[in-house]
């Protein structure tokens, strides 16, 4: 692959140029660099990142097949599946019943409160919820797919000892990246945030369809990165930021 990049291409303005640099920034490294799936739209399939398929071990397995055991016992007998499709609506005693035998907090690791299993046991009761109801389905993945999930791969000790507990054990998760005006597209949404002297961040922005919002309790909220330029003031984007939201914050509504 040549080491030319987008913003080498003559005749560009200087605005698009930012533009493009931007772009690049966010797309990272190159694929050789990546996972499967970024390096799958640079048109490679790198199979030894997926073979051989992750296996739960012994220990894993027994607890994923426990919390199936119980799992079916409760989606067959109690689950509202019809009236929640009906009043289009997930009941908090549903939640909390799910809260309760550890669906919710799957992947979070046991030092926070969570039961620590593989992406194979979360696919596995994923799969189950599915045959069932698939909106329950979609509400567990929600929360910790991408609700939660950045706290637990990139946090700080002091966020996982903040957030994942309570994100494990009773308190819904959600992630705000789609906007009114541009859908999911992360290049082009308008929230921003900026840095304070005092290292806080002023957040700008309205985010739209967070599946959970209205019930969740912390937000993985996605926005541009603006600095001041050093010479100009003027503010200028520098990559994206993913920062933690809490519904009680200054200006959440």
């Amino acid at each position: 692959m040549s080491d030319r990049g987008l913003s080498d291409v003559k005749g560009v303005s200087e605005e698009d140029q930012k533009m493009i640099q931007n772009i690049e920034s966010m797309m990272g490294p190159e694929p050789e660099d990546m996972g499967f799936m970024k390096n799958a739209f640079w048109g490679r399939l790198r199979e030894e990142l997926i073979f051989p398929y992750p296996r739960e071990g012994d220990e894993e397995r027994e607890k994923c097949d426990a919390l199936l055991e119980e799992l079916e016992e409760y989606l067959e007998h109690e689950h509202p599946r019809v009236e929640i499709d009906q009043e289009q609506y997930i009941p908090e005693w549903v939640i909390d019943r799910l809260f309760d035998m550890g669906v919710m907090g799957m992947i979070i690791p046991e030092e926070y409160g969570g039961l620590g299993l593989g992406v194979t046991s979360y696919n596995r009761v994923l799969e189950l919820i599915g045959r069932y109801c698939a909106s329950t389905a979609v509400l567990v993945s929600a929360h910790q797919s991408i609700g939660c999930k950045a706290i637990v791969l990139f946090g700080t000790e002091e966020q996982k000892e903040e957030y994942l507990h309570t994100a494990a054990q009773e308190e819904l998760s959600a992630f705000c990246l789609s906007e009114p005006n541009v859908g999911s597209d992360a290049a082009a949404q308008e929230s921003f945030s900026v840095r304070t002297e005092a290292g806080d961040y002023i957040l700008n922005g309205e985010k739209k369809w967070s599946t959970s919002g209205a019930m969740s309790q912390v937000f993985t909220v996605m926005c541009k990165n603006m600095v001041p330029d050093p010479e100009t003031g003027e503010l200028e984007q520098q990559g994206v930021n993913a920062l933690i939201v809490t519904p009680d914050m200054e200006g959440v509504e």
